[in-house]
């Protein structure tokens, strides 16, 4: 005769039968695996920030004849993104104003999200605008 956990006629075994009880060796687990890939990302973040900031100063040494834009054409990459940011933040601070004047309780967590988001996008639009300059020194 067959357990119910060795069977496969779709019957599921109660919680807790041929189990081991949740939250031991499960949690450990998840909670290693979260701190590593926590750290994983930070690592490449930061390999990614070194790398732009070594690229940027390549940049102010050589102008912006490295980005390949000139008089013709100077919508480059750094005038997209500052618009990009520009309407994430607008977008951040319309979905933070929503709860507040619905008085949508269970949203204000979002809110605050929202907000910080917001403030992050809008410094990161100001940091496109100074790259674009080429010369920050002369602010």
């Amino acid at each position: 005769m067959s357990t119910p956990e060795s069977s496969n006629d779709g019957y599921a075994a109660p919680i807790g039968v041929g189990t081991r009880p949740l939250g031991t060796k499960d949690a450990d687990v998840a909670a290693t695996k979260s701190k590593t890939s926590g750290l994983t990302f930070l690592g490449i973040t930061g390999a990614l920030t070194i790398g732009g900031l070594a690229l940027w100063a390549y940049q102010l040494t050589r102008g912006l004849f490295v980005t390949d834009m000139r008089n013709l054409s100077s919508w480059g990459l750094y005038i997209t993104m500052f618009m990009f940011f520009v309407g994430l933040s607008a977008g951040g601070l319309i979905i933070a104003t929503v709860p507040r004047v619905f008085n949508l309780k269970g949203f204000k967590s979002v809110s605050k999200i929202a907000v910080y988001l917001s403030i992050c996008c809008t410094v990161l639009a100001a940091a496109f605008v100074v790259i674009d300059i080429g010369r920050p020194e002369r602010l």
